[in-house]
């Protein structure tokens, strides 16, 4: 009439694991795949701009990571690398308050950036390797 259910402790164990990840919403860490096939966690790494001024002033990041910069002030700033040979590495354009501009950090090297219509800070972004 009853049919007993046994369950082994190992078929439990996996169970248990994978309804806790269900009901938790468990993600895996953001991630980008390098060129060797390689997985490679990348971040976010803000930077504010308040006061007329940057905060921090020097930043260093992995290639593959994303630099964002946040603009707490009363006018609108750009983020602007100063020229290497004929081109700008990179210019984000007018920046209004209360918003954000991000910029992916592609090719390796320390760059000086500042806000050229303001010119009241300058500051330096790293990019190094994964």
């Amino acid at each position: 009439m009853y049919r007993r259910f046994i369950i082994s402790s190992q078929s439990f164990v996996v169970f248990a694991a994978a309804a806790l990840v269900a009901l938790t919403g468990l993600h895996a860490p953001h991630s980008a795949a390098s060129s060797g096939g390689a997985t490679v966690n990348t971040k976010i790494v803000t930077i504010a701009i308040r006061e007329f001024k940057i905060d921090p002033e020097k930043v260093t990041v992995r290639a593959g990571d994303t630099v964002e910069w946040r603009n707490d002030d009363s006018v609108p700033h750009t983020v602007t690398a100063e020229m290497r040979g004929d081109s700008v590495h990179f210019d984000s354009k007018a920046i209004a308050n209360g918003t954000s501009w991000r910029y992916i950090a592609k090719t390796r090297g320390t760059y000086t950036y500042t806000c050229p219509t303001i010119r009241t800070w300058r500051a330096r972004l790293s990019f190094n390797r994964y």
